[in-house]
């Protein structure tokens, strides 16, 4: 069965609950070229889209439009949710795209390092090898079991520091920074300057 794709004033008082003399007197006052006298008015959907608009907006009090949707209506509809949505999902991928980037800031500055996976970075063949570099070049020196930074990279956040006292005797427990391990890499691949930049 086809839609039907025009209304009479008839029909459209029906569909739309608004009174005959009231629905023409509108339809004459903006389609004033399709009232003629004799001749039945019909009023195809996009005709009665603007006449709801009109009536709608008017100082229409004597009674309410029905809330009936042509099919130009709901295509309006839609494509203001669509928009909405759209303009939704922009704000969100932005939103998701900013929190991804501050999640991968703190687990980027918040993540530490072993020697040994700095050292496979680097080709080395383990730790120990890194850590006699990292002597010769006066960065880090040895002090009990552990490596320690000189006093010119104390500062620098190159390395978490956590110190632990066991049967008298201080330990201390040292991984690399993110910040660290960049300046290994860098140091030891471009040879730099010996000296941390605060």
């Amino acid at each position: 069965m086809q839609k039907k794709t025009v209304f009479t004033i008839k029909e459209l008082s029906e569909i739309l609950q608004i009174d005959r003399s009231t629905l023409t007197r509108n339809v004459n006052k903006i389609f004033h070229d399709k009232m003629k006298h004799g001749v039945t008015t019909q009023l195809n959907e996009a005709e009665i889209t603007i006449l709801k608009k009109h009536l709608e907006s008017s100082d229409f009090n004597s009674c309410k439009v029905a809330r009936v949707k042509t099919e130009l209506d709901k295509k309006l509809i839609i494509a203001q949710a669509m928009q909405y949505l759209n303009e939704e999902i922009e704000e969100l991928t932005f939103e998701n795209s900013r929190l991804k980037d501050d999640i991968q800031l703190l687990t980027h500055t918040e993540r530490t390092y072993t020697a040994g996976q700095i050292a496979k970075e680097l080709n080395l063949k383990s730790a120990q090898e890194l850590n006699k570099i990292l002597q010769a070049e006066k960065i880090i020196y040895k002090k009990g079991g552990s490596y320690l930074p000189y006093s010119n990279y104390a500062d620098c956040g190159y390395m978490n520091i956590k110190q632990e006292i066991v049967n008298g005797i201080e330990i201390y427990h040292s991984k690399w920074t993110q910040k660290g391990r960049e300046f290994i890499l860098k140091k030891l691949s471009n040879k730099a300057v010996a000296k941390c930049k605060q």
